[in-house]
């Protein structure tokens, strides 16, 4: 497929937006059953980069919050990047174990190249340990449990795409973020401000889970942080929880706590809210003029049924410029 076909954007797990500042020491060992003590040396193995050496052979990783430091023969706390020998090396370069081309409506994104296609790409490990993560068989799984990875160079993934980042501000306080995501929250926000400034289109997402970050309180000071440090046109979508990985007890999210959000965000004076995972939820799928409330762009699940947007953000209805990347 041709890059011009895929509508192009590249999503992938960025290390540096995980959470812990600094965790001195807390790493993997390869003492998995099942798991070879030292990884065939036929394999190849990439030098990392973002390290630093310290003494008697050991690393301090730098690619991420964690800042772990590594012994000879540890593994930082994401399972991918292991010290040997005083050296830094990534067990998962060139190798992704999913590759998948979506609508970009599914990511979601809803304000970058409506109806064309979202270039998807994951390699196994994660520096978060996410109680409700959907993709657990992918991020908490080790290099060695794959058979057989599929190869891809940067080179060839760069190619192929690379425009916009969506980036996921999981909830609004430290304590959720310590007991159900296992990370911290300020290199997240730190890092939707790198993002912002950077210029690169940036859409964000935010899981309500029923009774750990769905308060109206919380909800609303977050969208207060969106407001003030970002901008009141960077989109916000509110995600329906589903029952996952080791939060199957919990319930789906109600939507009227997902038409509240929306409601609060809105009060806030965010001009593009949306409600994600509920397809039959029209409004919440809808982008809306900010000045007259028309609507300009009507979704349901991940199909566009009617656009009015023209390729340069304008369209007949108001006469706002309408944010985003249209072509």
């Amino acid at each position: 497929m041709k890059k011009n076909q895929l509508g192009v954007v590249f999503l992938i797990i960025i290390l540096f937006l995980a959470t812990f500042p600094i965790v001195k020491f807390a790493f993997f060992k390869k003492e998995k059953a099942g798991a070879p003590e030292i990884l065939s040396e036929a394999e190849k193995l990439h030098e990392a980069k973002f390290y630093e050496k310290l003494s008697g052979g050991r690393i301090q990783c730098n690619l991420c919050p964690n800042q772990c430091i590594l012994a000879p023969g540890q593994r930082g706390i994401c399972k991918v990047r292991e010290n040997r020998d005083g050296k830094l090396y990534s067990l998962v370069y060139g190798k992704p174990i999913s590759i998948h081309v979506d609508p970009i409506e599914k990511k979601p994104f809803y304000h970058f190249l409506p109806t064309t296609r979202a270039y998807s790409l994951a390699t196994v490990g994660c520096n978060l340990s996410c109680k409700f993560c959907q993709n657990w068989d992918i991020s908490q799984r080790f290099p060695e449990d794959v058979v057989n990875p599929m190869e891809k160079s940067p080179e060839e993934v760069v190619q192929e795409a690379l425009d916009a980042v969506r980036i996921d501000l999981k909830g609004f306080t430290e304590e959720y973020y310590q007991e159900i995501v296992g990370g911290k929250l300020e290199p997240v926000l730190e890092s939707l401000k790198i993002a912002y400034q950077s210029g690169t289109w940036l859409e964000i997402i935010n899981l309500i889970v029923p009774g750990y970050n769905d308060s109206e309180q919380e909800i609303r000071e977050m969208c207060w942080w969106i407001k003030d440090n970002l901008s009141e046109d960077v989109p916000l979508h509110f995600l329906r929880f589903e029952p996952r990985y080791k939060m199957q007890n919990l319930p789906q999210t109600p939507i009227e706590t997902l038409k509240k959000a929306r409601e609060i965000a809105k009060e806030v004076g965010l001009n593009y809210v949306y409600a994600g995972n509920v397809p039959e939820y029209i409004e919440g799928n809808t982008t809306f003029c900010p000045d007259n409330g028309e609507s300009l762009i009507i979704r349901k699940g991940f199909f566009v049924t009617e656009n009015k947007v023209d390729e340069n953000g304008q369209n007949p209805i108001c006469p706002s410029k309408i944010p985003g990347v249209w072509q």
